[in-house]
Parts: C-alpha cells; structure tokens; sequence
C-alpha cells in the first residue's frame, strides 16, 4: 500500500465524478483538489483500491502537518476527509487501506468531521467516539450604537504580513492558522484576537451572504485558544459581526467541552429554530454535523469547529 502519486489526479477526478457526485468540486477544480489533498510534488494524501486497473475506491486523508509541516511532524492528527467506494469495491482491501491509514503514523489522534449513520457504526467498531458538532448562534442587533474606530482598536487583525506566534494546547499553532486560512485561495477569512483576551485566542471568521434568505451571518469557523473565550467576550464579537452588517454570529463546537455552559449564552440550534448549515448551495433545513474521533494521546483535549478536516471547503467557485 502507499499513496496514490501524482500523476493519477485525472484518475482520482473521474472516479469521484462517476461514482461519488456529478460534478463535484475536486473533480473539476486542481486547485481545491491540491489545496485539500497534495502531500508533496509526488504523492497526493489519498489511498485507493482498483480493479483490473481502475480505481474503485477512495479515502482522502488530512493531517495537521499539511498546514503546519515544521512544529507537528510528533504531534501530527489525522482528519479522515472523503471516503467512498464503488460496488464492485472489495470491502476487505478497503478495510486494509483504513487499517493502514490508522498505523500509518503514531497519531495523536484520528478524527472525522461529517459522517452518515452508516459509516458511524464502523467508527464505533473500531474504538471511536462518536458525537456532532453543536451548532450554536446569537441574533446580531443592528441599532446599537456602536464607535467603529473605538471597536476596532478592541481586536488585533492579522493578515499574510502579520501574524502573532502563540503556544495555545491545542494543535492549531500560527503556521497552522496562516497557511489554511489567511493563504486560503478560496475565501477571505477575518483571523483576529481580542486585546484583552488573556488567553490570546485566535478566531477564525468569515461573512456568509444570502440574497435568498435575506441574512448576513458572521461565522467562527475555526478556532485557537482557550474556548471559554467565545463566552467571555459574546458582547464585543456581537459588536464586531453587527459592524460588518450580519444579523447573526454563529459557530460550532463538539468533543471535549462544557456543552452547558455555551447553552447559556447562545442559542443552541433546534428544528424549531435553526439557522441553515450549507449554503453552496442552500439548504434551508435542520441539520446535524456528525463527528467520530479516536485519542491516542489521552492527555490531549480535542475540541473541534467547523473548519476542521475539509469541511469548510468550496462546493463552488465563482
């Protein structure tokens, strides 16, 4: 078993048109494929099975190294990303490929973001817990009277040219949150920390519009720091989404956290009350993120958001 080599993308991108979706993303778009799945110049983070020479099968992998190669290569985590197969896939040498990817490295630990009801059963076999992430928002009032300036001078904003080192305990360092997100080819992303945030956390943001629906959300897509800060200072990221005109801040959050106490400052979403997951495109229903994950380093505390693995990646490019 190895990975698959580079000179197999067209493979890989017709077996996922054929046999995954029509028309999906990574199987028209070299850039979101190689953004998401190039190791190195010869190999892609991809392992297949095929038959009579022809790829039936497919699991994508993402570890945190791709982003972050010169401070994770020991505490590296593993995010299973797309994994399908075809029919006439043999579900043992598929199974071979999972086993292989799980010793591949000593991980601190393996992790899924979006799985069906299927799958989770397999994860539960193989020791893995299994949740959701837990899709909390806020209602952003526009008639506060805010002092843009004032409000400003409240955050630090980092861009290509500046970014702070920081030490949080979780595994997204500086380069991590540089390289996915602020050299992000496909979305703009607002990467601040609060003054006088202590814990200097990093939020991870971006602006969702929706014409359809008429709302504006201010979305927390990745996070690094201490999560109590998204509690602490509500108020001051309500100010800053209500600055950018959005009706409403969002996020969300699974593994290991204090589910109660996010309860009692945000709204937790519900099918009675929801705001929608998936806008590319718009699915304007309730929904769940499931999430499975296996900690070999039981020390570690694994809390995830929503642009962990691929899950904040473009379905479309304009």
């Amino acid at each position: 078993m190895q990975l698959t080599k580079i000179n197999k993308i067209v493979n890989l991108q017709d077996l996922i048109d054929k046999s995954w979706k029509k028309g999906h993303i990574l199987s028209k778009d070299k850039k979101v494929f190689n953004f998401f799945y190039k190791n190195n110049n010869k190999t892609f983070n991809i392992l297949t099975t095929s038959i009579n020479n022809k790829l039936n099968s497919f699991l994508g992998f993402i570890p945190v190294s791709k982003f972050d190669s010169k401070n994770n290569k020991r505490k590296d985590i593993c995010f299973i990303a797309l994994w399908f197969k075809k029919k006439n896939a043999n579900t043992i040498e598929i199974l071979k490929n999972f086993n292989y990817l799980i010793n591949l490295k000593k991980w601190k630990a393996i992790c899924v973001i979006g799985i069906n009801d299927n799958v989770r059963k397999l994860y539960i076999h193989y020791g893995f817990k299994t949740s959701n992430l837990y899709h909390f928002f806020s209602k952003v009032n526009k008639f506060i009277k805010i002092n843009n300036k004032n409000l400003l001078d409240e955050f630090n904003f980092y861009d290509k040219r500046k970014m702070i080192k920081f030490n949080h305990k979780n595994y997204k360092s500086s380069n991590f949150i540089k390289n996915k997100y602020i050299k992000n080819p496909f979305y703009q992303y607002l990467v601040f920390s609060i003054k006088s945030d202590t814990s200097k956390s990093i939020f991870v943001t971006r602006i969702i519009i929706n014409k359809k629906l008429g709302i504006k959300i201010f979305r927390i897509i990745d996070f690094s720091g201490n999560e109590n800060s998204i509690l602490l200072f509500k108020d001051k990221l309500i100010k800053l989404a209500s600055l950018y005109n959005c009706n409403y801040l969002d996020f969300f959050i699974g593994g290991e956290f204090k589910l109660k106490s996010f309860a009692k400052k945000y709204i937790k979403s519900s099918k009675k009350r929801f705001l929608p997951i998936y806008f590319e495109p718009l699915i304007n229903e309730y929904n769940k993120i499931n999430i499975a994950y296996k900690k070999n380093d039981l020390k570690m505390n694994l809390t995830f958001f929503k642009g962990d693995g691929d899950y904040d990646r473009p379905n479309i490019i304009n």
